[in-house]
C-alpha cells in the first residue's frame, strides 16, 4: 500500500510554470505537493521525454508528431515562452533529467505511460528501464499509471512490485 499525500500536482505546477517541464516540477514543490503526475513518451530514436501531447504544437515553438522526432530535434524547441517570457528556452525534458529533478526536489511521482499508437511495449520497456536503473532510493518507489492497459500488464510482468 502507498501512502498517498495530500498535495498532488498534475504536469507539475501547470497552472505557474509550463506544464510538464522541470520547471513546473520545481514550482509544484515550492507550492507544497509532494508527489507529482507527469506523461512518459517516446521520440522517434526511442528516448523517453516529459509529455502529455502526441505533437509538440501546442507545448513548444515547433512543430510535429513527437514518436516522428528525434530527441535531438525535440530539444532544439523552446517549451517555455509559449506559457509566459520567463520561462524563455526551458525544455522538453528527458525522463532521465525528470528523475533528477524529483531527487533534487525530495517529489514522489506518479508516472504515466503515454505511448503513441503501436508504441506501447517500447515504452513501457523504456520506462521501466530507466526507473530500474536510476531511481533514487531517497525516494519513494513511483506508481506507474496509463490508460493503454498493456502498458500496465507489462509494467507488472518487468517488476511484480511496482505500484
Amino acid at each position: 500500500m502507498i501512502n498517498i499525500p495530500k498535495r498532488i500536482s498534475h504536469r507539475g505546477g501547470c497552472a505557474y510554470a509550463p506544464e510538464n517541464t522541470l520547471a513546473a516540477m520545481t514550482q509544484a514543490k515550492a507550492m507544497g505537493a509532494s508527489l507529482v503526475e507527469f506523461d512518459v513518451m517516446l521520440t522517434a530514436d526511442h528516448q523517453a521525454v516529459i509529455i502529455h501531447d502526441d505533437t509538440i504544437n501546442r507545448t513548444t515553438n515547433g512543430k510535429g508528431k513527437v514518436a516522428e522526432l528525434s530527441y535531438q530535434q525535440i530539444s532544439q524547441y523552446d517549451a517555455g515562452s509559449w506559457f509566459a517570457k520567463e520561462f524563455k528556452g526551458e525544455k522538453i525534458p528527458l525522463f532521465s533529467d525528470m528523475i533528477e529533478c524529483l531527487a533534487t526536489n525530495q517529489l514522489a511521482a506518479n508516472i504515466e505511460i503515454k505511448p503513441s499508437i503501436g508504441m506501447a511495449l517500447p515504452t513501457t520497456d523504456e520506462t521501466m528501464r530507466l526507473i530500474d536503473q536510476h531511481w533514487p532510493k531517497s525516494l519513494p518507489q513511483p506508481l506507474v499509471s496509463s490508460f493503454d492497459y498493456t502498458c500496465l500488464q507489462r509494467a507488472r510482468a518487468l517488476s511484480s512490485d511496482i505500484h
